[in-house]
C-alpha cells in the first residue's frame, strides 16, 4: 500500500512503472484483500469515492483496536488539559526506545519536532542542507527564517549524496543544519547508516544532524539502523519519529523527537504548550502496547510491494 521504504533505488533497467529489481510487483488486490489483516466485521477506511487512497504513506489498516477503543474510552477527557496522559506515555515510550524521559518531546505529529528545530536553531546566514528531493516540511518551515537553503541532489543511487554535503558543510566554515529523510521520501531508498555514521563521527557540535527516521520500523536491510546511539554523547543529534506510520495515527498527530538532554530541553521550550491531545496520547499508550498491530501493518505493507 506504501511506497518501498527501506529499499535501494532500483537501476536504469528496473525502473519501469509496475517493476521492481527486474520483476513484476504484485500489490493488494483492493479493498477485500485488506480485510486479512483486520478484525472480523472491520472493514477498510476508502476515501469517499470508494477507493483505497495511496498518496500520503498512510497506514491503510488505521488505528489498532486497542488503540480505538483508547480512543473511546478517554474521549469523555476531552475537556481536560493532557498532562497527566503525556505522563503515562513518556515513561513506556523512553522504555520502548531504549533512552530516558529527558531524552524525549512530544509533538503534534513529528512534523511539529521538525518544525520547532528548524525554529530553534535558526541563525542569520545558517545553511540548511537537505537532499533535493526529499520531505519538503523542513524546506517549509525555514521560509520566514534567516536560513541559507541549499539542496544538494541524491546521488546515482538515490541515497543522499553525502560527498557533497559535506563539502558544502566545510565550505560554509562547518556551521550548518543537516536535514536526512532516511529512508528518503518521497523516493523510498535508503543511505547507508555507516555513512552517516562516519559524518556525525567526525563533525564538529557546530553541524547539526536532524535525523527523520519517520519509516524506521519498516525497514529491514541490514545496512540501515538508527542513529539513536549518537545521542547521549552527541548534542549535536537530534532523532524524530511518528506514530503516523507504523501505527497508522497521522490523523490523531502524534510525534516525538529523541535528543541529549540538553538539547531536548532547549528544543521543548519552542513546542506549542499542550500540542499533544488526551485522545492522541490513549492511542499512543495503546498502540505502544499492541505489538500484533506492528506485524500486521508490517506483513500488509511487504504484501503490497510483492515481497
Amino acid at each position: 500500500m506504501w511506497p518501498s521504504p527501506g529499499q535501494r533505488a532500483p537501476d536504469a533497467t528496473s525502473a519501469g512503472a509496475g517493476t521492481r529489481h527486474g520483476r513484476t510487483i504484485i500489490p493488494l488486490s483492493g479493498p477485500a484483500a485488506l480485510e486479512r489483516y483486520l478484525p472480523r466485521g472491520r472493514r477498510p477506511h476508502l476515501a469517499p469515492d470508494g477507493t483505497l487512497r495511496l498518496l500520503a504513506n498512510e497506514n491503510p489498516l488505521g488505528l489498532s483496536e486497542a488503540a480505538r477503543q483508547a480512543v473511546i474510552d478517554n474521549i469523555e477527557h476531552g475537556n481536560r488539559y493532557p498532562g497527566e496522559w503525556a505522563a503515562e506515555l513518556v515513561p513506556l515510550l523512553a522504555e520502548a526506545r531504549g533512552v530516558k524521559p529527558e531524552n524525549l518531546l512530544l509533538g503534534a505529529g513529528s512534523t511539529e519536532i521538525l518544525q520547532v528545530s528548524v525554529q530553534a536553531l535558526a541563525a542569520p546566514g545558517m545553511p540548511l542542507i537537505v537532499a533535493d528531493p526529499t520531505f519538503e516540511d523542513v524546506t517549509d518551515y525555514q521560509q520566514p527564517l534567516s536560513y541559507d537553503l541549499i539542496r544538494v541532489p541524491l546521488d546515482f543511487r538515490y541515497a543522499h549524496d553525502i560527498g557533497r554535503m559535506r563539502q558544502v558543510v566545510q565550505e560554509h566554515g562547518n556551521r550548518a543544519v543537516v536535514y536526512f529523510c532516511n529512508p528518503n521520501n518521497p523516493t523510498g531508498t535508503l543511505t547507508p547508516s555507516s555513512e552517516i555514521d562516519r559524518w556525525i563521527q567526525d563533525a564538529p557540535e557546530t553541524v547539526f544532524f536532524i535525523m527523520d527516521e519517520a519509516y524506521f520500523e519498516l525497514v529491514e536491510d541490514p545496512s540501515y539502523w538508527s542513529a539513536l546511539k549518537w545521542i547521549e554523547d552527541r548534542p549535536n543529534v537530534l532523532v524524530v519519529r511518528t506514530f503516523s506510520k507504523i501505527y497508522g495515527m497521522a490523523g490523531m498527530r502524534l510525534g516525538y523527537g529523541m535528543a541529549h538532554p540538553d538539547t531536548a530541553s532547549y528544543l521543548r521550550s519552542f513546542v506549542s504548550q499542550n500540542s499533544t491531545t488526551v485522545v492522541s496520547l490513549a492511542a499512543g499508550v495503546a498502540s505502544l502496547r499492541d505489538e500484533a498491530h506492528i506485524r500486521r501493518s508490517i506483513a500488509v505493507n511487504n504484501e503490497s510491494r510483492g515481497i
